[in-house]
């Protein structure tokens, strides 16, 4: 180790696999493509080096066959570079692939000492931890049962429990959180927490952005075997998701906000509808969020909607309402609506521009319930139409909003701000 503060050190690996066609059918072809295929080979990476500190969480964004995995198994020493040099220093535990390690044969129990001993971990000492695993697994009920008979949820809890009990110095994790239900997820990503203030190191494979910000205090964009970025997981997301999300221009009219020339578009009309209540005689036809292209806002930014809708029968006043839903877990995040309006016109089109007051959201994915009804003295009255998924968005943090707030990490999650202010209405036109 030239740096003995890091737990990891990569320097200028290198990886290529041989590249083959289909099977050859005679003798003649097997000896031309031998010839031929013997030096066809895709470099997967290209020279990548980087430190990991002791206690660092570090997260490995990128696109599909970029080299994430591949680095992540040559750390694991599964394969090895072609060139270049890895250091380790300290005990590895790694979820690369599900159920790696497991026999299929034998049960769950005694999977455990077997994958714990691969581990470096002596049997006495997982006799101590069995049950500790076992807990947090959650799958006694199944646990003397063959894992064959495991779905991949279980496969899951039962790898991540004793990849966390086998006092690892070093985690590393290959986008297997993405497998189980929403509660054990959150329950291993708390678990992490605690592994990484006990000063495991940790490196995170993930295509869940919001993943990488709330675990990693770094991340890096590994793009085409290159390192694109390496810096804070706020900055480093957020140059990856301009590189992947091309712009969509739009032409918008309101004269409020004639100077911005990208949007969002979602086309409403063909949504599946929950609830149409009086028959659609309102119906949603498109939303549009006029402010983002790309459809990511920091925190504190609110999103600037185009809402519009027709009006297919006389129905007196409308009203819109709007929920904000985290997509992980469906919890609603806030609510408002706006005060009622007089309908147009039988057949015209309304289109109305708010903001979405949403307040400071926690970094994550989140889905709009979107409503069209008649009010009544109490808020609820006659529904016309309702969309469960209308529009989709992503918030991230970025340095100054994590900085400026004060975050920690036990302030990440689930954030509920309650009912927001009444939905303001900037402009409102007909057509």
């Amino acid at each position: 180790m030239r740096n003995k503060n890091n737990a990891i050190e990569v320097n200028n690996i290198k990886k290529a696999y041989r590249q083959y066609d289909d099977k050859p059918h005679q003798i003649k072809d097997a000896i031309i493509r031998f010839n031929f295929r013997k030096n066809q080979k895709r470099e997967i990476i290209k020279g990548i080096t980087f430190e990991v500190e002791k206690g660092q969480a570090l997260g490995l964004i990128g696109k599909n066959g970029c080299g994430k995995s591949t680095t992540l198994k040559m750390l694991t020493k599964i394969i090895v570079p072609d060139s270049g040099a890895i250091e380790i220093n300290g005990r590895v535990s790694s979820l690369i692939e599900l159920g790696a390690g497991f026999h299929p044969d034998m049960t769950g129990r005694e999977n455990i000492y077997t994958n714990a001993t691969i581990f470096g971990v002596k049997k006495s000492e997982v006799k101590k931890r069995i049950q500790d695993i076992i807990d947090f697994s959650e799958i006694e009920e199944f646990i003397d049962s063959p894992v064959r008979t495991y779905s991949s949820g279980m496969y899951m809890r039962l790898a991540f429990s004793i990849a966390i009990n086998v006092d690892a110095d070093i985690l590393l994790i290959d986008e297997i959180l993405a497998v189980g239900d929403l509660a054990f997820q959150e329950k291993c990503f708390n678990k992490l927490l605690q592994l990484k203030k006990q000063g495991v190191t940790i490196i995170l494979v993930s295509h869940s952005l919001g993943q990488v910000e709330r675990l990693c205090d770094r991340a890096i964009w590994i793009d085409n075997g290159s390192i694109k970025e390496d810096g804070n997981p706020y900055d480093v997301n957020a140059a990856y998701i301009k590189a992947t999300n091309p712009q969509k221009e739009t032409v918008v009219t309101s004269p409020m906000i004639n100077m911005v020339q990208n949007g969002t578009f979602f086309d409403l009309e063909n949504k599946t509808r929950f609830d149409p209540g009086a028959n659609g005689h309102v119906k949603f036809i498109s939303a549009e969020i006029l402010n983002h292209s790309d459809n990511v806002f920091k925190m504190g930014e609110n999103p600037l909607v185009k809402i519009s809708y027709r009006i297919e029968k006389n129905v007196g006043t409308v009203a819109f309402r709007y929920t904000v839903f985290n997509k992980n877990n469906m919890k609603p995040i806030a609510t408002a609506m706006s005060q009622p309006s007089v309908a147009c016109e039988i057949g015209k089109q309304v289109s109305k521009i708010y903001i979405f007051n949403i307040g400071i959201l926690s970094p994550g994915e989140y889905i709009v319930r979107m409503q069209l009804f008649r009010p009544d003295e109490f808020g609820f009255g006659t529904k016309f139409d309702v969309i469960e998924d209308g529009i989709s968005f992503l918030v991230i943090a970025s340095k100054d909003s994590f900085y400026h707030l004060g975050w920690h990490e036990d302030a990440w999650g689930n954030i509920y701000i309650g009912e927001c202010p009444d939905v303001i209405v900037e402009d409102v036109y007909e057509r």
